[in-house]
This record gives C-alpha cells, structure tokens and sequence, in this order.
C-alpha cells in the first residue's frame, strides 16, 4: 500500500504547488506522521468500496482529533491546528479538490493492482 499512499502524496504535492501553497516535503522527506496519515486514507478508501469524498474527509478529521489537533485559522504543527477540520462542504474548492483527487487516484492504484 506504501506505493499508492506515495503515488497520491505526490498528486496532492502538484495540486498543493498550483495553488501556490506552501510546498509540501517528497514522500521521502514528509514526516511519519504525514506518512501515516497518507497509508491511512489508502487503507480507509480500500476497507469501503463506497467511499466518497465527505467519507474520506471525515476520516481523516477523526484520525487528526484523535491525534490531538483542533481547528485553527492557519495549520501549526506545533499548536495542533488546521483550518481543513471543518465539514467537506465547508472546505475550499481547492482543499475539496485535493480530497476528490486523493480519493479517485487511490481508486484508480487499487484497481489497476487488483485488475494484476
């Protein structure tokens, strides 16, 4: 799964760089904490079949809640916070997009390993 969890890293890395974000570290430089968050989502998308992306994003705000992070107005790792912990339909278009995007290139890896 560490292959497709890299695979969709890179993709939002791209989308992050578009909108001019601040850039986002490789696969091999992001911390064990973003690492697990991205295998987690690959795990997630693969255990529901008919995962969208509300349910993806749901996930993901659990696992940061669980981890301690709350909503903030800009994301500090140090303080715990992110701005994304809100609803999927109250996201930026562009923050919505990246979910969108994780979710169908996740899809598109486990099918193409599935179709092997």
């Amino acid at each position: 799964m560490e292959d497709i969890a890299k695979a969709a890293h890179e993709v939002i890395r791209l989308i992050a760089e578009m909108h001019n974000e601040p850039p986002l570290p490789s696969w091999e430089d992001a911390t064990e904490e973003v690492r697990r968050a991205t295998l987690d989502g690959v795990e997630y998308i693969k255990s529901r079949p008919d995962c969208n992306k509300s349910m993806l994003h749901d996930n993901w705000c659990a696992r940061k809640i669980e981890d301690g992070w709350t909503f903030g107005e800009t994301k500090d790792a140090a303080a715990k916070t992110h701005p994304c912990l809100v609803p999927f339909d109250e996201l930026p278009s562009f923050q919505q997009e990246k979910d969108i995007v994780f979710l169908l290139t996740v899809k598109a890896a486990l099918a193409e390993k599935n179709s092997r």
